[in-house]
């Protein structure tokens, strides 16, 4: 399996067929941020909220792909959190997001459920 048949995978929302794909991968190659951020796009289709948070914070110091990524990936479990009455959660994760990549708070301020988790 390569990168591109797990994205393949992903693309057509497999989420657990690409999922196995990348965990059958040499472990040198699935702990390349290429395929962290292919892990995290499947978590977050899985709703495995928990990897996501672990998979974002690994990548939220590493490139602007990593970075954006990240970002992205802490918004949307802010999300779900605020759907959850998880206040403070969702705070700590809108702080983290914004940390990452700061220009997701654009994204935020437009978002009137998350707005009001901005530091």
């Amino acid at each position: 399996m390569t990168i591109t048949e797990a994205k393949r995978l992903a693309d057509l929302e497999l989420w657990e067929d690409a999922w196995q794909a990348i965990t059958e991968l040499p472990p040198e190659e699935r702990t390349a941020p290429p395929f962290i951020r292919l892990r995290l796009r499947c978590a977050i289709g899985l709703e495995r909220w928990e990897t996501v948070k672990e998979l974002a914070s690994h990548l939220a110091n590493g490139s602007d792909d990593d970075r954006v990524a990240a970002a992205k990936a802490f918004v949307t479990v802010a999300g779900v959190a605020t759907r959850f009455r998880q206040i403070e959660s969702a705070r700590h994760l809108v702080r983290s997001a914004v940390e990452a990549w700061p220009d997701i708070r654009e994204e935020v301020i437009d978002d009137p459920d998350l707005s009001e988790h901005l530091p």
